[in-house]
């Protein structure tokens, strides 16, 4: 599956974080306005039992095609290093994916600093991924969120920075999209865009 195939899925998964897409159903909209209908009442149990994004990943991304990186890609922000700085894609190839993924991507190990996971970033470190992750992003793309506005990307650093409900939204997107990344990255399911 090519990068683009995945990060429209995860534009997918973010539009509906950021209330942009419309539900398809009676039983969508109950569930999306709150109410306790049996849908959202065994949803919500099955919540509860859960414990954490992250902990479904694995299986997700066993059973999903390879992703495909190119050099763009490799150079994004996704995490933090152990010094606080920010660690790209590239970074997390070299430290956490196996030996022949590493081979594939022609990135050796580097002694020094590791990546830290994901799911063991606060909220501030999450923040800065985002916000070095929208640094990098193209400037002319804007965001467009129903009943808030539309965004270019210096507005959106505000929204995350200023934890906004829009940047907070941003921030989980970022966070489920690292999860996913990284996911796939340690299970070697990625490969080289040719």
């Amino acid at each position: 599956m090519a990068l683009t195939q995945w990060r429209i899925c995860v534009a997918k998964l973010c539009s509906r974080l950021l209330g942009n897409a419309l539900p398809a159903s009676p039983r969508e909209v109950a569930d999306a306005a709150g109410q306790e209908t049996p849908a959202r009442l065994g949803m919500l149990k099955a919540n509860e039992s859960r414990k954490g994004d992250g902990d479904m990943l694995p299986e997700i991304a066993s059973q999903m095609p390879a992703l495909e990186f190119g050099n763009r890609e490799l150079d994004e922000p996704i995490s933090l290093n152990e010094q606080g700085g920010i660690a790209t894609v590239r970074e997390l190839i070299a430290d956490r994916a196996p030996a022949s993924i590493r081979e594939m991507f022609r990135i050796n190990i580097r002694a020094g600093s590791h990546v830290r996971p994901i799911d063991q970033l606060d909220g501030n470190a999450l923040k800065a991924v985002a916000v070095a992750l929208l640094k990098v992003s193209d400037p002319r793309r804007r965001v467009a969120s129903m009943g808030g506005g539309d965004f270019d990307t210096d507005q959106l650093m505000g929204e995350v920075e200023r934890g906004t409900p829009m940047g907070q939204k941003i921030v989980r997107g970022v966070r489920l999209n690292g999860l996913l990344v990284e996911s796939a990255v340690t299970s070697g399911k990625i490969r080289p865009r040719v």
